[in-house]
């Protein structure tokens, strides 16, 4: 078609082959950040943390409503605030970079702010259903995990940088052995230079917010059995924590299939990122579940995913330089 001076045979392709096995790496790099941290509790440095979390229980009845009410409440406020953000005059040109501004990836920061105000957000309900329901019915913040101690705390933050030391570190020898990485379509686990690391710390706090509060809701305040099973439980809270960005996403491509015309104020470049974001919040929620229940610790999967999150997107965004 482009005629090339050596053509290739049409049936002559790899790269579906490729796409295939980078799935799988993909896929790997996500069970790892699950079975390093497991691993390392076997250590004397990291002993103290392997604290079973108690058995989940099923939801008290009068528990449901601010179960359902809560998570419904934050599925839609998140898909208000991405829309909100998205109309903002005055966030718009930093976004785009189209004025002088301090922000390297513009998308990135983008994505971070809506991270933060919806981390913000639980914190707000987190707190609401704690003098709403748990004061009531005995919360205890220990028992839950909420407070692990000063030496849980900071024991927990290495165990987490370990983690997202050696999960990155495969990533490395991975590209460095093998020209290859970990991928799929636009969600990839790439390597990257020393000046990602630099621009990932600017986001940082952003990301920690929102996946530290999440994995608190997840884990110290939302884990019940429904069913009598808990994963039914780690199932609806995957959904719920990317309900907005499917919603949203489908509601695009719906309405540009139907009409020919995209959502008016609402810009096609949004809702293409939004894509790689309903595949991540949907995993972090369940590595949130996992590490929680080897630890007793819900901040410890909040730093991993918060972490991880941020180096994925630093390392796959246009950087502005001066």
């Amino acid at each position: 078609a482009l005629g090339a001076p050596n053509p290739i045979p049409p049936g002559a392709q790899v790269w579906q082959w490729k796409e295939f096995f980078t799935t799988l790496g993909l896929i790997s790099f996500g069970i790892f950040l699950v079975a390093f941290p497991r691993a390392l509790l076997t250590t004397r440095l990291f002993s103290a943390l392997s604290v079973k979390a108690p058995t989940a229980v099923p939801m008290p009845p009068r528990a449901r409503w601010w179960f359902w009410g809560g998570l419904t409440v934050s599925a839609l406020f998140g898909a208000w605030s991405y829309v909100a953000l998205a109309q903002a005059q005055w966030f718009a040109p930093i976004v785009f970079n189209a004025v002088p501004s301090i922000v390297p990836e513009g998308a990135v920061f983008f994505i971070a702010v809506w991270a933060a105000i919806n981390g913000l957000f639980t914190i707000a309900v987190l707190v609401a259903s704690y003098f709403g329901l748990g004061r009531r019915t005995g919360f205890d913040a220990r028992e839950s995990g909420l407070w692990p101690g000063w030496r849980g705390l900071w024991l927990g933050l290495l165990l987490g940088l370990a983690v997202v030391v050696a999960a990155f570190t495969l990533v490395f020898a991975v590209d460095y052995f093998f020209k290859t990485d970990f991928r799929l379509w636009i969600l990839a686990i790439k390597w990257f230079g020393p000046d990602k690391i630099w621009i990932g710390l600017f986001v940082l706090p952003f990301f920690l917010l929102y996946y530290v509060a999440n994995s608190v809701a997840i884990n110290s305040f939302n884990r019940f059995t429904i069913g009598g099973k808990e994963w039914v439980n780690t199932f609806v809270l995957a959904l719920f924590n990317s309900l907005p960005a499917i919603v949203l996403a489908a509601a695009q491509y719906i309405t540009f299939f139907t009409s020919g015309e995209l959502i008016p104020g609402f810009g096609g470049i949004f809702s293409i990122w939004l894509f790689p974001v309903i595949v991540i919040l949907a995993v972090a929620a369940v590595i949130s579940r996992k590490i929680y229940r080897a630890t007793n610790n819900p901040y410890i999967a909040g730093f991993v995913n918060a972490a991880v999150v941020t180096l994925i997107s630093a390392s796959n965004s246009l950087v502005v330089v001066s």
